[in-house]
């Protein structure tokens, strides 16, 4: 798994520059060497990675203008080519100048990946996030000096006294734990978002957007529907084909629905003898179960396929452990099996999933397509076909999908997916936990304003924090990589730039995809429109941990700050009351806040109940 820690400084403060020294000798007392490193005036970037993933800085030849730096992570071209450290050495000097002159603009435009950049741009550094975010990376400033870093708990040369708990931030956590500011748990610490860069100059830092979604959902692109298919088969054969160059062994997480069955069918046509499987992991619960459709997939891929059995009778871990992290774990409930039986030593191992698909290829059924059509042809180019299709999508008459499309054509209101979600939860919840403030101000710009947008496509914009939200901020044992390949720069500009109409082709969700797999996937995942349950394992395992929940938060550093109501809790945490989906999820949500809270008052001490 990688991980990578990373300092900036000016030379000439002498308090900067003694920490930079302390720092240096505790990663050394403390043994903590790391994989790789690079160095420059004012820059220090080190791998902490877990091998084999180690050796991850491409470093940047210093440019005749004195500009440099390094990209931590892996980069792609636009044609899917890996660069390797000895490709950008033997780059033109010109590209660092490039990369740099544009603050990662360069990057952007033309490169693509997983990655954290930090360039030397002369007067100032400057740190970019790749859009896909899947690389973590918060930051810090402590006595000058900018620390960032993709795993706190890696970073035990860190003076973690200093931080204090953010009580506002974990207030929004309780209701909506899906909830991106850029703020942390941690009052002190920051994440910088994908897309973003952040700007460190010798007496401030600050954070800028400079990959916006909205610009190119703006830049619509309009083939007729094969041309559309043509793009969508293709680019996202190259984003699974590029990730599968940098592993010798790949398996896919196959659930038995359409995005993971596109992952397979795209790395089958991409492995040219890589060793690849396949996995199913199925829910021993009363929920219907998809391995017949696991099973389809992998025999039209020619793809050996395991099945691993998974009980919801397994007990939530002890909350005393969870990792000093930045903010709460969303996985510290629910960790993957281990695949490290499965790999050998040495061996670069990753499980690909298909995660993003209901984002980009839209899985939604919003009558709102038909506005967008009325947004973007007008009215009188196909309007009743575009209505009909969107009353078959959504499922509605076609007075409703009117009724529904009519705020948006007269008034021009949009929707955001996170403003709506976080209200909406904020509602149901109100009775059992501190509301707190709204979230509605602390979101990205992005996030909160269409900048004219058609109101479908700003729902599939507004919606992409869901997406990258899968990035993991703790650090895993095992020795395999999770990887979410179509969570890919090209392929979310594509579907960015796509047409609502166009995704959703024949007024069906992820329409577009459906037709552009045409015979790669088995047709009975092809034209299935439900989806998978969990909802049986999910009770089963509330039910089996019920007692160590009621304990837990009862007696919890939530109650005892006043995030989450004694008596409320009481009553949620009764057997009879667990049945409740939003209780139950709640209670999961709040019991992995509560360890990370607990790990933090065993670091930092207790906080006053009204700080």
């Amino acid at each position: 798994m990688l991980s990578y820690f990373a300092m900036i400084w000016e030379e000439e403060d002498p308090a900067a520059a003694d920490l930079v020294t302390d720092i240096r000798s505790r990663i050394e007392r403390d043994g903590l060497a790391p994989y790789s490193h690079f160095a420059r005036p004012g820059l220090e970037l080190f791998d902490f990675s877990r091998l084999p993933f180690g050796g991850n800085i491409l470093a940047l030849p210093n440019s005749p203008d004195g500009m440099g730096g390094a990209i931590f992570g892996s980069l792609f071209d636009r044609s899917g080519k890996s660069l390797s450290a000895s490709d950008i050495a033997a780059s033109d000097l010109p590209f660092s100048s490039r990369v740099c002159r544009s603050r990662g603009d360069e990057l952007l435009r033309y490169y693509w990946g997983s990655y954290i950049s930090f360039l030397d741009c002369g007067d100032r550094f400057v740190i970019v996030r790749d859009p896909s975010a899947s690389l973590p990376c918060f930051h810090a400033d402590q006595c000058g000096v900018t620390l960032v870093f993709s795993h706190l708990q890696d970073c035990r040369f860190i003076d973690r006294s200093a931080f204090t708990l953010n009580r506002d931030f974990i207030s929004k956590l309780v209701i909506y734990d899906k909830v991106q500011t850029g703020e942390t748990g941690l009052n002190e610490v920051r994440e910088l978002l994908g897309g973003e860069r952040l700007v460190v100059t010798s007496n401030r830092t600050m954070t800028e957007l400079a990959w916006d979604p909205r610009d190119f959902a703006a830049d619509v692109l309009l083939p007729d529907q094969k041309e559309a298919e043509r793009r969508l088969a293709e680019t996202s054969q190259m984003v699974v084909k590029a990730w599968a160059s940098r592993f010798d062994r790949v398996d896919v997480s196959l659930s038995g629905g359409l995005d993971s069955a596109i992952v397979l069918a795209c790395l089958a046509d991409a492995q040219r003898g890589r060793d690849v499987g396949a996995i199913h992991y199925r829910l021993e619960s009363g929920d219907l179960s998809e391995e017949s459709h696991a099973k389809s997939a992998a025999a039209l891929a020619g793809i050996p396929l395991e099945t691993i059995r998974v009980r919801p009778n397994s007990v939530l871990p002890n909350v005393a452990a969870h990792p000093p992290t930045a903010r709460p774990y969303r996985s510290f409930i629910g960790e993957a099996p281990s695949l490290a039986g499965r790999i050998s030593p040495g061996e670069r191992a990753a499980l690909f999933t298909g995660q993003g698909g209901d984002h980009l290829f839209l899985e939604r059924r919003t009558p709102q397509a038909f506005a967008d059509h009325i947004l973007t042809h007008g009215l009188f180019a196909g309007a009743l076909p575009a209505l009909l299709r969107a009353s078959r999508l959504s499922q509605r008459s076609i007075w409703e999908v009117l009724y529904v499309c009519l705020p948006a054509l007269l008034l021009g209101r949009r929707e955001s997916v996170m403003q709506s979600a976080f209200r909406h939860r904020q509602e149901t919840m109100s009775g059992h936990v501190d509301a707190g403030p709204s979230v509605d101000a602390s979101l990205p710009e992005w996030v909160r304003n269409a900048k004219g947008l058609p109101p479908a496509k700003f729902l599939q914009v507004s919606s992409l924090p869901h997406m990258v939200q899968v990035s993991d901020s703790a650090t895993r044992p095992d020795a395999a990589a999770i990887v979410h390949p179509l969570i890919s720069q090209p392929l979310m500009e594509l579907c960015l730039r796509l047409p609502v109409s166009l995704l959703l082709a024949n007024g069906e969700s992820r329409g577009l995809a459906r037709q552009a797999f045409s015979g790669r996937i088995p047709d009975s995942i092809r034209h299935r429109m439900t989806k998978g349950s969990a909802s049986s394992y999910f009770m089963e395992f509330l039910e089996a941990n019920s007692e160590t929940l009621a304990k837990t938060l009862r007696s919890g550093v939530l109650a005892e700050l006043g995030l989450m109501d004694r008596d409320e809790l009481e009553k949620m945490t009764r057997r009879e009351n667990l049945s409740a989906h939003r209780i139950g999820r709640s209670l999961l949500v709040a019991y992995a806040i509560e360890a990370w809270l607990r790990t933090w008052t065993r670091i930092i001490g207790k906080p006053d109940r009204q700080a």
